[in-house]
């Protein structure tokens, strides 16, 4: 798992001055209006700097692009590089509608692959593959490349499929 390092947006050097002149008890003609102090930063806990998962800045393109171009132009070449494959990866995944086509496509076969066993079975014959081989080993295992090459948000397709 790749770390990017970048500048926290919601403070500087983590810490936030919070103002609390508002609530300080002294009569306003007497307040010097500099009451106040200085709280470490929640969002980057006090060190000025967020950790981000790259696999998170990639997510973040789609969903916060202001914010991505800013830690991409921010990041170094090493992590930009590494961005950029990680786009290549996720813009190469199967979107809802492809999963769909091939688990379909892949059930279909295997329910082909299994009522020729029975068919063989039926007449006697030996089969290499018993019941249930495809079924339960070779379609699953397919299905579960097909989700890990889909993209997360899509994955929901494959999953209303195969309540049915």
């Amino acid at each position: 798992m790749e770390i990017l390092k970048t500048p926290c947006t919601q403070c500087e050097e983590g810490t936030i001055y919070v103002d609390t002149s508002g609530s300080c008890g002294v009569y306003i003609g007497d307040c010097c209006g500099g009451c106040g102090q200085d709280e470490d930063c929640e969002d980057c806990e006090g060190t000025g700097v967020i950790e981000l998962d790259l696999e998170e800045v990639v997510e973040m393109r789609e969903s916060n692009p202001e914010r991505f171009d800013e830690i991409y132009y921010e990041a170094t070449s090493e992590e930009t590089k590494h961005i950029d494959n990680l786009i290549e990866e996720q813009d190469m995944k199967f979107n809802g509608f492809e999963a769909n086509f091939i688990v379909n496509a892949i059930r279909e076969a295997v329910d082909e692959a299994e009522h020729s066993i029975e068919a063989h079975e039926e007449k006697g014959k030996q089969c290499l593959f018993g019941k249930g081989y495809f079924r339960d080993i070779v379609g699953k295992d397919m299905i579960e490349k097909v989700k890990h090459f889909t993209k997360k948000a899509d994955l929901i397709y494959i999953e209303d499929e195969e309540s049915n």
